[in-house]
């Protein structure tokens, strides 16, 4: 009954067992692939592998999993229902794409994500390396995800108020957040982990937009670190700005601060800087 009442009494294409995706014996149909939208019901531990890309009409997850791996890629164009986190799988380098054109049915689709992190040489304050951004594709991650854990770790949020005053360690401020801030990124390490787990409920927004403020003289404080507040890689070549430079600073692989042009890509989980040169500047 509850199968009917989601799917609205059309058939679906049932997984059983536990193994890749793409193996046909675990499928009661033929195995969903590439545009061949249907309803699927996962019942069984299923993975998406990479260079796997499927499209899907409604998706349900029952009493099962069905983890995405880096490299592939899962669209629905209609209804998810997935009530536990840890059934729903999104690992670094993977896209989950829900087309939200049912009203108000993927507003409480629970999902993991995984994030690698690259972890420093050494743990002092001497070092520079083994920092980048994080960003979650959730609306309600709790902070604690990343900070209760057995090792080392250091999670800041930017606030450009002034040189020399950037930046706000969560272990040193009671007032911050509980949950990670949607379209936000944080300089994060961990000391030997190398990989922070989130959890939450995914953004299914398809648009995003962020007010920004300018102050003329203060060149720390226009700096905005924004972070993809999607389960799917932003093509920036998409964005519409105002009164920002073109182009965004991201953390290359040794730490370092780099320049990416305005037509570059985000990727789920990942951050950016935006600055301002203008007044009323938007993003």
């Amino acid at each position: 009954d509850a199968v009917s009442m989601i799917f609205d009494d059309n058939a679906y294409n049932v997984f059983t067992g536990s193994s890749s995706w793409n193996e046909a014996g675990n499928w009661s149909d033929d195995v969903p692939a590439g545009n061949k939208n249907n309803n699927t019901l996962i019942l069984g531990d299923v993975t998406l592998d990479e260079g796997d890309e499927v499209h899907l009409n409604d998706l349900l997850i029952g009493e099962g999993s069905l983890t995405i791996s880096e490299g592939a890629k899962l669209v629905v164009d209609g209804k998810v229902k997935n009530d536990d986190a840890s059934s729903l799988i999104i690992n670094d380098g993977a896209e989950l794409i829900v087309r939200n054109n049912v009203p108000r049915s993927n507003n409480n689709v629970a999902a993991t994500f995984k994030m690698g992190m690259a972890n420093p040489t050494s743990w002092d304050e001497s070092n520079k390396d083994g920092w980048q951004f994080i960003a979650s594709p959730f609306v309600d991650a709790p902070i604690s995800d990343f900070t209760e854990v057995d090792d080392n770790y250091d999670l800041y949020k930017y606030e450009g108020e002034s040189a020399g005053k950037e930046w706000n360690n969560q272990k040193n401020d009671d007032s911050f957040e509980d949950t990670f801030v949607n379209g936000m990124a944080y300089l994060a390490s961990y000391e030997s982990l190398d990989t922070a787990t989130l959890m939450g409920n995914i953004n299914t927004n398809t648009a995003f937009s962020k007010e920004l403020s300018y102050t003329e003289g203060k060149e720390v404080a226009n700096f905005h670190l924004l972070g993809n507040p999607f389960s799917f890689n932003m093509d920036m070549s998409g964005v519409t700005a105002s009164g920002l430079v073109s182009g965004y600073a991201i953390i290359g692989a040794d730490g370092a601060y780099i320049y990416a042009p305005a037509d570059t890509t985000i990727a789920v989980g990942d951050g950016f800087y935006v600055k301002a040169i203008a007044e009323n500047p938007t993003f």
